[in-house]
Parts: C-alpha cells; sequence; structure tokens
C-alpha cells in the first residue's frame, strides 16, 4: 500500500454509537464494565481495544475496521447492481451473496491465474475490494475509526495536529500533555433500556377490557404463569449454588431492563482509507461514492431504531492523483452530502465503467474452476 493516496477525516457522532463486543461483560457496584461476573448485572458492551501510550495501557472504544470495510463493500454492491438493474439485468442469489459478502460460499480455492490476477486489478470492483472465489486481493486499507484525544495521538493512531486539533487543545487532556490510563472510558456511557409488559401491570384496564377477549380471566391467567415463572427461574438459580442439577429453564417474562454500553455523542472518530497508487480513476469514484452511501445512511452501528449511529463528516481529504481535494460537499437541495467538482472525473470514470458490467463477467470470479472431487463407486451389494 502507500501512504500518498488516501482519504482521511472524522466521523464526529451527533448520537451514541453502539457495536456489540461478543465477550461477556457485567456492571460492577460502582456502574464500570467489567468481564462477566456471577451476581452482577450484565451489559452488553461497545467494542474496545488497548493501546500503549507513554508506557500505559489505555482502553478506548472504537468502529472497528472490518465492519466499516463490510458496510463499504455493500454500498458498492448495491451500485454495481443498481447499474446492472438499469439494463434489465439480475443477479443470481450467489452473485448477490459475493458481492456483498467478497465471497459466494466457504470453500475457496487457490488457483488463481496471472490472467485473472491482471483482470480484476483493472475492474472496477474486484480491482478496489478484492474476493471473490479465489480471494483476489484488495486495493485499498480500512482502518478503525478510532477516537482523537491524547492518547491516540501520542500512540500514532491518528496525525498531530489534525482537523480542528490544529488551534485548539485536545479533548481530555485538559491542556496537559499527561495520559490518564482511564480516559477512554469517560467517552463511553451505559444506558439501562426498559421494557415493560402491559398485560402483567395491568396498564391499561379500559383498554384490556374493550379489545381483549375474557379480558378478566386471560389477564389472570397471563399473571399466574409470569410469576409462576419468576418463581420457578428463582428456585432454579438457588439450586444451581448448591450445586444440584436442574433443567434450564429459560425466561417467559416480556419485562426486562437491558444494560447498553454506547460512546457518547460528540465524540470524534479519526478514520482513514489508504489507496494503492496504482488505483485506477474508477475504482476511486467507486469507493468515494460508497463512503458518499455511507455517510448519508446514519446508521453506524447497532440499536439504530433507537436513535443510535448519526454523525457528520468532518475535515475530509483526498489525496488522490498527486492532488489534495475535498471530496464532499453538503447538496442544499437534499441535505445530503454530494461529490464535489474535483471528483467529477472520478465519477464519470466509475459510471462508465459500471455500465459496461455483465453479469456473466462478473460471475466469472465467483465461480469455481478446480475440478469437484470424484463421485466414490457405490459399493456392491452383499
Amino acid at each position: 500500500m502507500t501512504t500518498h493516496s488516501n482519504i482521511q477525516g472524522i466521523f464526529k457522532l451527533t448520537a451514541p454509537m453502539h457495536v456489540a463486543d461478543s465477550i461477556q461483560y457485567s456492571l460492577d457496584d460502582k456502574g464500570y464494565v467489567v468481564r462477566k461476573t456471577n451476581g452482577m448485572a450484565n451489559v452488553i458492551a461497545t467494542m474496545r481495544q488497548n493501546i500503549l501510550t507513554d508506557g500505559m495501557r489505555v482502553k478506548i472504544p472504537y468502529f472497528p475496521a472490518n465492519d466499516l470495510r463490510g458496510r463499504l463493500r455493500r454500498k458498492a454492491a448495491a451500485l454495481v447492481m443498481e447499474a446492472l438493474a438499469a439494463k434489465g439485468d439480475k443477479v443470481p442469489v450467489e452473485l448477490y451473496a459475493g458481492l456483498c459478502a467478497g465471497a459466494s460460499g466457504a470453500k475457496p480455492e487457490n488457483s488463481v491465474t496471472i490472467e485473472e490476477i491482471k483482470r480484476a486489478s483493472k475492474h472496477v470492483y474486484m480491482g478496489l475490494f478484492g474476493g471473490g472465489t479465489r480471494m483476489l486481493r484488495s486495493r485499498f486499507i480500512v482502518s478503525d475509526a478510532v477516537p482523537i484525544m491524547n492518547a491516540t495521538v501520542k500512540a500514532g493512531l491518528v496525525p498531530a495536529l489534525f482537523g480542528p486539533y490544529e488551534n485548539r487543545a485536545l479533548p481530555l487532556s485538559n491542556g496537559s500533555e499527561a495520559v490518564e490510563s482511564g480516559d477512554g472510558y469517560k467517552l463511553t456511557e451505559v444506558r439501562h433500556i426498559v421494557r415493560v409488559d402491559d398485560v402483567t401491570r395491568v396498564m391499561r384496564s379500559d383498554e384490556l377490557r374493550a379489545y381483549v377477549q375474557d379480558a378478566e380471566n386471560a389477564v389472570a391467567q397471563w399473571q399466574a404463569n409470569v410469576l409462576q415463572n419468576r418463581s420457578d427461574r428463582k428456585n432454579q438459580g438457588e439450586q444451581k449454588t448448591t450445586g444440584e442439577e436442574t433443567a434450564s429453564i429459560k425466561k417467559s417474562d416480556l419485562a426486562n431492563v437491558v444494560s447498553v454500553q454506547s460512546i457518547i455523542a460528540g465524540t470524534e472518530l479519526y478514520v482513514r482509507f489508504d489507496l494503492q497508487d496504482t488505483t485506477t480513476q474508477a475504482q476511486r469514484g467507486l469507493l468515494l461514492c460508497a463512503l458518499r452511501d455511507l455517510i448519508n445512511e446514519q446508521a453506524l452501528g447497532g440499536w439504530i431504531r433507537n436513535g443510535f449511529g448519526k454523525f457528520t463528516a468532518e475535515h475530509f481529504t483526498a489525496n488522490l492523483e498527486d492532488k489534495a481535494f475535498a471530496p464532499f460537499a453538503l447538496d442544499d437541495k437534499t441535505g445530503e452530502l454530494k461529490l464535489t467538482d474535483a471528483a467529477g472525473p472520478m465519477l464519470e470514470a466509475m459510471k462508465c465503467e459500471l455500465a459496461a458490467l455483465t453479469v456473466p463477467s462478473l460471475m466469472e470470479f465467483f465461480t469455481g474452476k478446480q475440478p469437484k472431487e470424484k463421485v466414490k463407486k457405490a459399493k456392491e451389494a452383499a
């Protein structure tokens, strides 16, 4: 790769952002997120990583590169399929899966040829994202989106004096060069989301009588079932503490409290995409369009239904073709981002090459070429 061709900028969160961690965590009595501990309340943690700064280990929240790359791939895949649909073509489900996920099956081949590598390198989609049955190489790198703070600058994850911090102090530093090991937690919060069981609590009795069949008996039975389930689960927990083996009883009660950790609104995440200098204009145009569509979607991470994942794109610069330019501008009519005139040649090159794509030519990259295993002869009957 190269440091000469890149796109970089800031995702400034205008709402909390959550990316679920696969490891189980709990909340201690001080409200800190710790590894899963019996007797403590569960919490769905957001992704965090450790970095080393001035000999101190600092834990920071972040948006993972793999997730960001996957979202860009799907936006680019949508542009490819829109171009095919404009000609009246529909894609096989295998091609749809391959364009969106990078491969159409779990059995890659290692028989790639020089001809295919050369053909893919100039391809508007495959040359940029790679993948396919023979796992062609991508021609750009996505980095983790990390918060701009004293620790990440010192660790080299964020360029010094980047964007707005050329003329003001970094957040969480309080004007000091010292790095506190606990700074990272200040960028996260835990909120508790409550779900209420309207029937058990008889929230609106008039409504229940008006709409529920045999309301009095039905509600009474519902409440009895809920109370019995709570009692059974409590007894199960007591039996486990004494070492008794017992059948698992699942929670049937609708009432619930979910604790979710998220990165707080206002956090600025540094994002960067490094491209090979040999990427074509069309490939660069596709990446810029995919990034534009991702920003306009306003849905990073999980809990989108609760308003999470919104952000603004600020201080973006594209260093491409030996020049630096702002790739995005606000469209006054739609309120969304559009590509600037400086990116116009790349956009036109992308449109031209997308229009020339065909389903068969794309399927070649996702079709196996190795001979299938010979079917074993059936055993002779005894």
